[in-house]
């Protein structure tokens, strides 16, 4: 597992991810300030204060890498899932089939999620069709990601909302003790528990919600025939702590997500919340017809 390390330099949180290598190059301690370090045990999602330190300035090369994992977007108000964004994990450098590596990623129904990103063509093309988008020619690459998870807004009321995490592994790795970290800049403070995943909220990580497996299921196996691996769990947030949030408006999404310690790529758009006024009109005439019904005597 990659070097995971959360240090705390005042008000600024560094993450630091990978291998120790010869390409850090650290100074002499200095002595005008203090750098706090914190030491946390991601089997038991529980972290400890160490003590302090000198100050120490370090200069760390590190090669740029596309990610190694993606986030795809949806809420019970819509239909469609906001996918993971095209080449998120980068592209190879003759795609076959030919495909769009620079098109905006299609909106994908909900059954073909569970499908492998190469047998979603004829899915995204009908549910293209139904929804009167544009399909252009050749399609979006897909995101050639061995991770994936989708963020979905299960549930939104008055005192409280729900979200499903589902976790996909596309790969040939299977992840023994997996681990991910979900930054909520806005709902964070309503976080209350995930009944399927080990979830503790740690507010000094920039409202951040620690995750892994539960004891005997902390393992994201790898695909079969084209099949993925999958974990999920519910997560429960209540509103009294944050009041005015707009859940679907993309406050009750993740701005960052990272997976053992790698980060993702999200999408930047969210589901549009119109199917779920819709659906509010729907009901509300329904009751209207009930309501005449009653008065007149008909029901």
């Amino acid at each position: 597992m990659s070097l995971f390390r959360w240090l705390f330099l005042r008000n600024l949180i560094l993450i630091l991810s990978g291998p120790k290598g010869d390409d850090h190059n650290s100074t002499r301690p200095g002595v005008s300030s203090y750098i706090f370090v914190y030491v946390f045990d991601f089997t038991e999602l529980s972290y400890k204060f160490v003590g302090n330190i000198l100050q120490v300035t370090c200069n760390v090369t590190m090669t740029p890498q596309a990610p190694k994992c993606c986030v795809s977007f949806s809420g019970f108000y819509n239909d469609s899932i906001v996918p993971c964004p095209t080449c998120a994990c980068g592209c190879p450098k003759n795609p076959q089939p030919v495909c769009n590596a620079s098109s905006p990623a299609l909106f994908l129904p909900y059954s073909a999620l569970t499908l492998a990103p190469v047998n979603r063509t004829n899915q995204i093309i009908a549910w293209a069709g139904l929804q009167h988008e544009v399909v252009p020619d050749p399609l979006p690459c897909q995101d050639y990601c061995g991770v994936s998870i989708n963020w979905h807004i299960y549930s939104d009321y008055t005192n409280g909302w729900s979200a499903r995490m589902t976790l996909f592994d596309w790969s040939n790795q299977t992840y023994p003790n997996w681990f991910a970290a979900v930054e909520l800049d806005k709902a964070f403070p309503g976080f209350q528990q995930a009944y399927s995943f080990n979830a503790t909220n740690i507010p000094e990580l920039n409202n951040t919600i620690l995750v892994e497996g539960l004891p005997g299921l902390n393992y994201l196996v790898a695909a079969q025939n084209f099949s993925a691996g999958k974990l999920q769990s519910v997560l429960s947030f209540t509103k009294v702590p944050t009041p005015g949030i707009e859940i679907a408006l993309g406050d009750g999404f993740p701005s960052k997500v990272w997976f053992n310690g790698e980060p993702c790529a999200l999408p930047n758009i969210y589901p549009s919340g119109s199917n779920q006024n819709s659906a509010r009109m729907v009901l509300g005439v329904l009751l209207l017809a009930l309501t005449v019904s009653t008065t007149l005597g008909i029901l």
